[in-house]
Formats: C-alpha cells, structure tokens, sequence
C-alpha cells in the first residue's frame, strides 16, 4: 500500500512540474484538447497595439507608466 501511495504522490509531482515548466502555448493548447477554458488573451507587451515603448495612457512620467530609466557603464580597463 506504502509503494501505491508512493507511485502516485510522484506521478502527481511530476504532472504538476510537466504543467508548470511546459510553455505556455502547449498549456493552451492542452486546455483547448480536453475542452477546459481557455484565459482570454490579455495584456501584456502589445495588448493595447501600441507595442513595449508607447507609455501608459494617463501616466504623467516613465515612472508612473512601468517603465524606468537604465544607465549603463562601460568597464574600468583591465590593468
């Protein structure tokens, strides 16, 4: 009874791990196979059709709309 318990507390984990780490479209297209809901497509870098660069509407600065400044600087030279 121990070994039964135990093979299937591992198939469980390793379902749950296939699921999780699977990307996203084959999650979807599982769903959609087994006839589940499928999310909406929502949001997300180019939702609203103005792409990753166009600000949020009604932001006042880059800040407010997500986004925030990088500044990169080259290497000391190696001695």
């Amino acid at each position: 009874m121990q070994n039964l318990i135990t093979v299937l507390l591992v198939a469980l984990a390793f379902g749950y791990t296939a699921w999780a780490l699977s990307p996203k479209a084959w999650q979807l297209a599982l769903r959609r196979r087994l006839g589940l809901r499928v999310p909406a497509a929502t949001g997300g870098c180019g939702g609203c059709g103005g792409g990753c660069h166009s600000p949020v509407r009604g932001a006042a600065t880059p800040l407010e709309a997500g986004t925030a400044v990088v500044t990169l600087h080259r290497r000391p030279p190696a001695r």
